[in-house]
């Protein structure tokens, strides 16, 4: 998964426009396959490293008390790692968003995002003023999405106590309490 972050986009970009038929290539499918094979590992990482270490003593309570599997994930799981589902939408988002490489190795020819109109503005039409309009554009969607982002993490944060990998001691107000992990 992580191989898309070491290798360069034109790498990454000619091998899945190699890998696709060819009646996928150069289309919004391959674009949008492109990305989520891209991003992948960034939602993995982020939801999945704090998923990994939520207390299951409150699903557990959850499924004692009567709910369905689908209900404790729903009630219980998801609103706890919803800050995290929040951060790796807002990377994703700011990798989609500013992708360049993707476009221009897997779009069809002509096809303009922000990111691409900045290049052929500024280095076809040698418009420098607006490509930096458009630079100026595009940074303040970022910097919105980014304090958006922030706003509804911390709305939407809760108090938790994690499970620390391997269990052990944990200090709950001055005392300490075994807990196996």
């Amino acid at each position: 998964l992580t191989a898309m972050f070491v290798l360069p986009t034109v790498v990454m970009g000619a091998a899945f426009l190699a890998l696709l038929p060819d009646s996928l290539g150069r289309t919004v499918w391959a674009v949008l396959g492109a990305h989520v094979a891209f991003n992948l590992a960034v939602v993995v990482r982020v939801v999945g490293s704090l998923w990994e270490h939520l207390p299951t003593d409150m699903e557990a309570a959850a499924a004692t008390l009567g709910a369905s599997r689908w209900q404790v994930v729903t009630r219980v799981s998801l609103p706890l790692v919803r800050p995290a589902i929040i951060a790796a939408a807002t990377i994703v988002f700011l990798f989609t968003f500013t992708s360049y490489g993707v476009i221009r190795l897997l779009a069809a020819p002509g096809t303009r995002t922000i990111e691409v109109e900045v290049w052929r503005r500024a280095t076809q039409l040698g418009d420098i003023g607006g490509a930096a309009v458009l630079a100026l554009l595009q940074l303040a969607v970022l910097i919105a999405l980014v304090w958006w982002s922030t706003v509804a993490q911390r709305r939407h944060a809760q108090a938790l106590d994690p499970v620390p990998a391997g269990g052990g001691l944990r200090n709950r107000g001055g005392r300490y309490q075994l807990r196996a992990g």
